[in-house]
């Protein structure tokens, strides 16, 4: 699943990278985002919609930044959300893309142009 969605880098799925991912995961009061993520416990709605429907009653500006390699049903709720967006930042990787790319996104969303570079 790593491997798949959520890094591009093959460095992070070396043993070090993934024991440091589970020994901060293991801190007492720690949240299983992982298997959150993989039972869709961490979606509010079931359906796309309610949160669409949300974003287009945002008071304020909405940038989404888009995984370049997302798997393709996150890259699709990825693009629909970037349609009712104000600006919209591609970002090399995946699901992980704040751990692998964290300077850029956060270089991207300081900026607030929604170019990449």
């Amino acid at each position: 699943m790593l491997r798949r969605h959520v890094w591009v880098d093959p460095d992070l799925l070396s043993p070090e990278p993934v024991r440091q991912q589970q020994q901060l995961a293991r801190r007492p009061g720690a949240r299983f985002a992982s298997a959150a993520f993989v039972t869709g416990g961490l979606d509010p709605a079931q359906e796309s919609d309610w949160w669409l429907h949300q974003a287009r009653m945002l008071h304020c500006p909405l940038q989404v930044v888009l995984a370049a390699e997302a798997p393709p049903r996150s890259r699709m709720e990825m693009e629909a959300l970037a349609w009712v967006a104000d600006q919209l930042s591609v970002i090399p990787g995946r699901l992980g893309l704040h751990q692998e790319f964290g300077a850029l996104l956060v270089r991207q969303l300081l900026s607030g142009d929604g170019s990449f570079g």
